[in-house]
């Protein structure tokens, strides 16, 4: 039997509604060092079937303080920041209610869950959801693994506000008992409390060509918190990348993060890591054996790099994200992993090959990405992008059929890297420059590293094995999607 940690609402437990004490009104965050690690607040289930899990998420401004009485403004989902832990089990059906009370159109994309096409909450499945508006979301999750939700409308600018939240679909595994914890990491930009907003008028300034990265990271929404273990425990972390633009390089010295799972769900066999890179989109299941002494306080770092490492840039400094605290004990713990986990078998291509090229360049003049209009009075070059020469949205669709299999080769042709996501389908990575993966898993949404030649690439295996209809491929570093590189895929049934 598995260990829950007790999930606590980390706005409505660690807030406090200032006005209550004559304050601003605002909700004062708990950011302070040290604050013990919250784990997300879980959304109401209001269907008493246990085989249907139905909520209801607003998406609504939210005034809080960062800092003592500096009150500033993000987005959140029913006043969480990030927004609701959403449980089910492998093959429930799962039903959300939208309600937009922002001050612009959105929309809900479940990434990486394999659903139906109307559900994929991109504008070229549904028109977005004005403010005021509201819709309905209704489909069934086949694989248990780490999701998570998050606008598919403005996206950058929405998730940067505050606008993300994991799904958890439960299943069964053969793995041992463990303190399991959801940790969702994000980014954001402080300047004397205030939030800063870095696309002004949506213009793209040039030193946001890489994506943005703010200068304070978050796990669930809380700055270092502090994660309380025992020594002989075992812990299970699964954690996603909710950030925009930022990589994780994950590191606990003294420590070995144990992965088990990835996007899809289990890997076939459990690999060890002293450093474990996480993509923006992407998420990961790590086992981490507790084995320190009492007393002890290692800090979960993003460890150093650069998505520009191809072009000598030079790597971002260790980063503390979490500190453990080493506090008590436990003996005779099982804490054995089985050498097989699941059973994936690589499909065989009948459909032939598709090759994509990740290209950027400099244009003359900024685009506003919103009216898509070009900002003549901007005093400095942009970067835009494209898939196969072509940015979104006159890229060319690429055609599929339902019940085949087809091989895909991602060229990265820029300097930095691309994480590159799969709507609705899900994929094996067969092989690439740097050789084969070192776990055979399911992905959605993978890393392809960026070449001083402009040539690296990954191989990837793609069965069509459901869901017909018009979905998305693109860069997961948001403002890269947004600036043009993402393309359209059709199955046809």
């Amino acid at each position: 039997m598995r260990k829950r940690i007790p999930e606590v609402p980390l706005m409505l437990v660690s807030a406090i509604i200032l006005s209550s004490c004559g304050g601003s009104g605002a909700v004062a965050l708990d950011r302070n060092p040290g604050s013990e690690l919250r784990q997300p607040a879980v959304a109401k289930d209001i269907d008493p079937d246990p085989d249907i899990v139905h909520v209801q998420l607003t998406a609504a401004p939210l005034v809080v303080e960062f800092e003592p009485g500096v009150p500033t403004e993000v987005w959140a989902y029913n006043g969480s920041f990030p927004g609701p832990l959403i449980e089910a089990k492998q093959g429930d059906r799962i039903i959300v209610d939208l309600t937009n009370n922002l001050p612009e159109e959105t929309t809900i994309h479940w990434h990486g869950v394999r659903l139906s096409n109307a559900n994929d909450g991109t504008p070229i499945t549904q028109d977005p959801v004005p403010p005021g508006g509201s819709f309905t979301y209704d489909f069934t999750v086949p694989d248990a693994s780490l999701f998570w939700y998050h606008p598919h409308a403005n996206s950058a600018e929405q998730v940067y506000r505050g606008l993300y939240g994991p799904l958890q679909v439960h299943g069964e595994d053969p793995l041992p008992a463990a303190d399991e914890r959801v940790l969702v990491l994000s980014d954001i930009e402080l300047s004397g409390g205030q939030l800063v907003l870095p696309w002004a008028d949506g213009v793209q300034q040039m030193e946001n060509a890489m994506g943005y990265l703010g200068n304070t990271q978050l796990v669930n929404g809380q700055l270092m918190p502090e994660l309380r273990v025992r020594s002989g425990g075992l812990e299970r972390w699964r954690v996603v990348n909710a950030s925009g633009s930022r990589y994780y390089n994950l590191a606990l010295p003294g420590h070995v993060f144990t992965m088990v799972g990835t996007d899809g769900g289990l890997i076939e066999s459990p690999v060890e890591y002293s450093e474990f890179l996480l993509a923006p989109g992407e998420r990961a299941d790590l086992l981490v054996a507790t084995d320190g002494s009492d007393g002890d306080s290692p800090v979960l770092i993003n460890a150093s790099y650069s998505i520009m490492h191809a072009a000598g840039f030079m790597p971002d400094p260790d980063h503390p994200l979490m500190q453990l605290r080493y506090s008590g004990s436990v003996n005779g713990l099982d804490r054995s992993i089985p050498a097989q986990l699941a059973t994936i078998t690589e499909p065989v291509v009948d459909a032939g090959e598709f090759s994509l090229q990740f290209s950027a360049a400099l244009d003359p003049q900024p685009m506003d990405i919103i009216a898509g209009t070009v900002n003549e009075d901007a005093p400095i070059n942009f970067a835009s992008f494209a898939i196969n020469g072509r940015p979104w949205p006159d890229a060319a669709e690429h055609v599929s059929q339902l019940g085949t299999t087809e091989r895909w080769t991602l060229n990265n042709h820029t300097v930095m890297d691309h994480p590159f996501h799969l709507h609705g389908y899900r994929f094996l990575v067969e092989s690439g420059t740097d050789g084969g993966p070192a776990y055979r898993g399911w992905k959605d949404t993978v890393n392809v590293h960026g070449s001083e030649l402009g040539d690296h690439h990954l191989d990837i295996l793609i069965p069509f094995e459901d869901n017909p209809g018009n979905w998305l491929y693109h860069c997961h570093i948001l403002r890269h999607a947004e600036l043009g590189m993402m393309a359209e895929l059709v199955v046809n049934p």
